[in-house]
């Protein structure tokens, strides 16, 4: 009988996972005022080959807008870990692929508008996996990205802004 019970006790396996509802929870925890997500949103602008980023507050939001090569496929901003950029920028910088996902959480709501399309959805959106839409938008050129309620004070994100932006490789304009 002990070797009936050594066998079947060695036959047993586990594997690795994740938690993904209480795993996007703990991000938002962790990015929701984190001024951070402002050195997120500046590098991005740079991996998309912009020469400038436009940071204006109106209002209690942030509005970020890029003249990049703008955004494919939406699909890779709300998918951990993955990030969607070239194989160049994967293999000379090595993206993590969780630094949007930070930027969502900085906000009670999210628009981001690029090639003539526009997505809208929140960090509860992301957490309950809900579908979200992709509609039409006005705005062409680049990127920009709306952050409705951001949570950090405007005084302190250009604080910030001022901080990331020294010596950084493109433009960096924050309140016109």
């Amino acid at each position: 009988m002990q070797n009936a019970a050594n066998t079947a006790e060695s036959s047993a396996t586990i594997t690795s996972g994740v938690n993904e509802a209480n795993f996007i929870t703990h991000l938002r925890e962790l990015f929701s005022t984190s001024k951070v997500v402002l050195a997120e949103l500046m590098q991005n602008a740079r991996r998309a080959g912009a020469t400038k980023v436009f940071f204006n507050f109106v209002e209690g939001n942030l509005i970020v807008t890029d003249d990049g090569c703008g955004i494919d496929d939406f699909q890779k901003l709300i998918v951990v870990a993955e990030s969607g950029w070239s194989d160049e920028i994967m293999a000379s910088e090595q993206p993590f692929g969780i630094g949007f996902s930070s930027v969502s959480f900085s906000a009670d709501s999210i628009i981001v508008e690029s090639k003539g399309k526009r997505i809208t959805f929140s960090s509860e959106d992301l957490i309950a996996k809900r579908p979200i839409a992709i509609n039409q938008s006005a705005f062409i050129g680049g990127t920009r990205i709306t952050l409705m309620g951001f949570k950090v004070s405007e005084q302190d994100a250009i604080k910030s802004l001022r901080l990331f932006a020294m010596g950084f490789p493109i433009e960096v304009i924050a309140g016109g």
